[in-house]
Order: C-alpha cells, then structure tokens, then sequence
C-alpha cells in the first residue's frame, strides 16, 4: 500500500475443524493438531489521517491450522488442557468505495489473515 496508510481488521467469528494424534503416558496425554479453518473479517484502510477510510466488512477466508498441547487427568473426571495454535486464513482481496480521491470508484486491497493463540482448557468427563 501507499505510505502511510492504516490498516486494521477485526474477526466476526471463526471456525476450526481439526483432528488430533498424540501419545498418552500415566496421566498425560500430549499431542499435535490440524485441520481447515474458516473466518469472516472486516477490514478497513485508512489514509494518514484516519479520517478517508474503505472498510469492506464480512469476507470469508477460508485457511489451514496447526498445534501442539498437552492434557493432565487431574482426578478420574477433571482434565486440564493447555493448547498452541497457529491459524493461516490465507489471503483475500477485499474492496471498498475509494474515499482516498482520484478517479477511482472502487479500490481492492489483500488482506492476509494469520492467528497465534494459546487456550488453557478444564474439562469434566462424565
């Protein structure tokens, strides 16, 4: 993009579907992830000032995941979990009325969407 500009892009929703392998011993279970992902972002540039903006909400990304976590049997029905996982929701070209001036009606801009998260989880087995 052209110097100066701001970007920013918030994540309505998103959704994993993965599958785990893992290695259990004693009461540890340690293993990796992965799967397809899917989110909805909006996104909008602005120019230096912050005041012209082309904001483009609800395109799908649909990506890929990947992590790593372990899980501790506690007692008989309580599990504590701890997870990483990187999310690539790929890149998406999205578009918006150009406020930036010019002969232009529409400007496009790629948005590439990655995620690092860590999720602690508490589980009951019944």
């Amino acid at each position: 993009g052209n110097t100066g500009e701001i970007a920013s892009g918030d994540i309505n929703w998103l959704a994993n579907a993965n599958l785990r392998a893992g290695f259990a011993q004693d009461t540890w279970l340690w293993y990796l992830s992965g799967g397809v992902s899917a989110g909805e972002i909006d996104a909008k540039l602005c120019d230096p000032t912050g005041t012209a903006c082309i904001i483009d909400p609800d395109v799908m990304h649909v990506g890929w995941n990947i992590g790593a976590g372990l899980e501790k049997a506690v007692t008989q029905n309580l599990i504590l979990g701890l997870e990483y996982r990187y999310t690539d929701l790929g890149s998406e070209n999205h578009e918006g009325t150009n406020n930036f001036g010019g002969n232009v009606a529409a400007r496009v801009h790629k948005v590439d969407a990655d995620i690092h998260a860590v999720m602690a989880r508490l589980s009951w087995k019944f």
